[in-house]
């Protein structure tokens, strides 16, 4: 994981709460409070932030694509800290789109889950035209420059035709146009969004590899997909794994399992990134 990516995120995932972060958009206050947890950044989330969590462990619809063991975990835990540990999201203002479930053994995953919906989060299934128009739905929610709009996918990615793709639980390597998710779809309701703070998350690049020990196969983060989130849109894009690199899971990560690229976007947020001398962490000086 690459300090520039997680400092960028801390920039943007904070500037929107912080009142001190908003008189300087390249600072973050990062305030951990240690075991107990993170102090949030704000007694109440503003009420335009909104956030789309999706994780893809399995493939309904081709049985040729490798299952993903953490990818839900990945989804959860990114819109508890939102939501819960930093209050940056209203409940309703949140959305977790996931194909399977927490690990059996991961009882904090499930009870995190369990607790997102008691506050109203709303979970539903991480298929195509479910993600497309639940996120059309929240880029509209923010009304003013200030306010947040993130997405994160974790899932595989794959390309065709000059075309980069993110995989939904219903895609078919076979009929990527038909079923997959365009990133430069997402990419365009991103931009349409009155947020002045937008963060798009991509753990999905091509052939991103199960924890299960199962090796590498194929080229890599395909270049495709690099120059598609590369593109000047707007918004701060987080990828886990340059051109010809893998993504990978890792089952020993927080004791349940994640994403290596995720796993350490969220102790980052969590305040393991280092502060300078006034407890900042600027993007100028990374």
């Amino acid at each position: 994981m690459h300090s520039k990516l997680l400092m960028l995120a801390l920039v943007c995932c904070f500037a929107a709460a912080s009142a001190q972060a908003q008189q300087d958009t390249r600072a973050v206050n990062v305030r951990p409070t240690g075991s107990s947890g993170l102090q949030p950044l704000a007694s109440a989330a503003p009420s335009g932030n909104a956030g789309l969590f999706v994780g893809v462990n399995e493939f309904t619809k081709d049985r040729g694509i490798d299952a993903l063991n953490f990818a839900v975990h990945d989804a959860i835990e990114l819109a508890f800290l939102f939501v819960v540990e930093l209050k940056l999201f209203p409940p309703e203002n949140c959305v977790v789109l996931i194909s399977g479930k927490p690990a059996e053994n991961a009882a904090v995953i499930q009870q995190h889950q369990q607790q997102l919906q008691q506050l109203g989060v709303r979970f539903g299934p991480a298929d195509r035209n479910e993600i497309l128009t639940t996120f059309i739905d929240l880029t509209a929610i923010a009304t003013v420059n200030s306010e947040l709009l993130v997405c994160a996918f974790s899932s595989h990615g794959f390309n065709e035709d000059k075309i980069a793709y993110v995989m939904p639980q219903d895609g078919s390597r076979k009929l990527l146009r038909a079923t997959a998710v365009p990133v430069d779809d997402l990419e365009t309701s991103m931009t349409g969004s009155k947020a002045g703070h937008r963060l798009f998350f991509v753990d999905a690049c091509q052939e991103r590899i199960p924890a299960k020990g199962n090796m590498p196969v194929g080229p890599g983060a395909s270049q495709l997909l690099i120059d598609a989130l590369l593109k000047p849109t707007g918004q701060a894009k987080l990828v886990s794994c340059s051109p010809n690199q893998f993504s990978f899971e890792n089952g020993a990560l927080g004791g349940v399992g994640h994403g290596v690229f995720t796993w350490h976007v969220l102790e980052a947020l969590r305040g393991s990134a280092q502060a300078d001398s006034q407890n900042f962490i600027r993007l100028g000086a990374v």
